[in-house]
């Protein structure tokens, strides 16, 4: 059994997620909030499953509300992340979010935060596969 040695949350998981599609040039994510809550609530198996191959307690579950299909918890965390400058609203209908990380910073980031790197590219790659639908990241 692996031990557990240090907490991931859900501000990671977006920040690391953000972090890795700037370096795949991905700058871009169509945002809408049931899209959002859908997607992470569709990656919870595999967040749950890669924290703990890395040893790391998942802070948070994700279970969007079963008649709106949104997530107070996501919105409020995304909001969060877009004070904290990882996002920015990027249209004015405000279905765009504009990763503000610098390709530069990105690496840096990424080594900042629990778990190994690999772990986000993972996150990442199971983000754009369940957000195909619902949210479209691109440039």
């Amino acid at each position: 059994m692996i031990e557990i040695n240090s907490r991931l949350n859900f501000s990671d998981v977006l920040t690391g997620i953000a972090s890795v599609l700037v370096l795949k040039d991905k700058s871009c994510i169509k945002y809408s909030e049931n899209g959002m809550a859908y997607v992470f609530g569709q990656m919870m198996p595999s967040l749950l499953k890669e924290a703990e191959n890395e040893g790391l307690d998942l802070k948070f579950r994700i279970k969007p509300h079963y008649l709106h299909h949104d997530s107070l918890f996501v919105n409020q965390e995304i909001a969060k992340a877009m004070q904290r400058g990882i996002f920015s609203i990027d249209s004015p209908g405000g279905d765009a979010l504009r990763i503000l990380i610098e390709k530069e910073e990105a690496e840096s980031i990424l080594r900042g935060l629990p778990g190994r790197t690999i772990m986000y590219d993972h996150f990442a790659d199971e983000f754009i596969k369940h957000s195909e639908k619902y949210v479209s990241s691109g440039n």
